[in-house]
């Protein structure tokens, strides 16, 4: 589960870790309120779940109470590579003398943690990993050892930095291990007249240990919705195509296909055991609030589930729904009934599994 930047910074602030005060905003916050708790100048911050906010103008700095409102109103119109903007943080502007970047991660192929660090913050690690690599500087960690004292002289002597920097990255390894994490990143950290300051603040928890970590019951997203809507299987992919099967087997298949035809799944809702047409409905409903979601592809070899039922929450969703494009390959139990309903409505259906799978393939490709 990926946290936004305030989640991951009341984290932060919990194990020692230097963040700024910040207020958090929503559509429905009485600004005037809000803004009398700042002082200015101040940047206001988008929160998405995703990277890229300050090329795409999520990111804004205003040094008035005026100016604050204006840009508000802007970042809240805002949508973040399809993600529209709901929260903003805000937090004083900071007096930033140099910035770096560190991060602790799993490194997959050595099965350990590693922390990276790289001398230049506030840019996208990846595109300095390319173009500078000599400035980025990984160290393996020992999971039974933890942060050694000579890997952090290492590090903080090749980032050029005091013995301060020893006690934040041990805070971030205690975080990375207590909170079952598989990403912790600053980008940037930054050197204040008040000392060291994480400015960003990214957290992903792994969710196979939604069992263990408080966090999941306190947050949700709606990747989780899935569980509150009974569906049999939801797994979160990085595609353009939602898939909906009735079937475990059905839809492992149609993934592979997917792969086959040059396509990528965005994401897939298994609907398992019996069904009704409010459980199609709501996994359509679940499968497209992914906003790089192109084309949905319902899959659907009916044998316990009756296909007028489905056909009945098809129709439903879209009546409720803005359209997206939709291929549906629909046999089995009351075919004939369910295609009919669909077919006065206007929507057509295939028997044939591989025909819909280039289809959907085709228009993800042209939308």
């Amino acid at each position: 589960m990926k946290l936004f930047e305030f989640e991951a910074k009341k984290i932060f602030k919990k194990y020692g870790i230097p963040v700024l005060d910040g207020v958090v905003i929503t559509k429905d916050t009485d600004l005037n309120v809000a803004l009398d708790t700042v002082s200015f100048p101040v940047v206001l911050k988008s929160q998405v779940l995703t990277g890229g906010r300050s090329l795409a103008g999520g990111i804004k700095f205003a040094w008035d109470k005026k100016e604050a409102l204006t840009k508000i109103k802007e970042l809240f119109s805002l949508k973040i590579k399809k993600y529209p903007v709901e929260t903003i943080l805000i937090e004083k502007k900071a007096n930033i003398k140099r910035e770096v970047y560190l991060s602790i991660t799993i490194d997959r192929e050595k099965n350990c943690p590693v922390l990276i660090a790289c001398s230049e913050g506030g840019v996208d690690i990846e595109i300095n990993a390319k173009k500078t690599p000599e400035k980025i500087f990984k160290t393996e960690i020992d999971i039974f050892r933890g942060l050694t004292e000579y890997s952090l002289r290492q590090i903080a002597k090749k980032l050029d930095m005091g013995r301060d920097l020893f006690d934040l990255c041990k805070q971030m390894y205690s975080i990375f291990m207590r909170c079952d994490a598989n990403l912790i990143e600053i980008n940037p950290l930054v050197v204040t007249d008040a000392g060291l300051v994480a400015i960003d603040a990214k957290m992903v928890i792994d969710d196979k240990a939604s069992y263990r970590q408080e966090i999941f019951s306190k947050i949700e997203r709606k990747e989780n919705e899935a569980e509150k809507y009974g569906l049999s299987t939801y797994v979160k992919l990085e595609g353009d195509i939602g898939l909906i099967s009735d079937g475990a087997g059905t839809g492992m298949l149609t993934l592979d296909l997917i792969t086959d035809y040059g396509g990528k799944a965005a994401n897939f809702s298994e609907l398992g055991g019996v069904t009704n047409a409010d459980t199609i409905k709501n996994a359509m409903k679940v499968v497209s609030s992914k906003p790089n979601v192109k084309v949905l592809l319902i899959s659907m070899i009916g044998g316990l589930n009756r296909m007028n039922e489905m056909a009945e929450g098809i129709i439903v969703f879209f009546k409720e729904h803005d359209p997206i494009p939709v291929v549906i390959r629909m046999c089995g139990t009351l075919e004939e009934i369910g295609k009919k309903m669909l077919k006065e409505e206007g929507f057509d259906t295939t028997d044939d599994l591989y025909e819909a799978i280039q289809k959907a393939v085709k228009l993800s490709k042209r939308c």
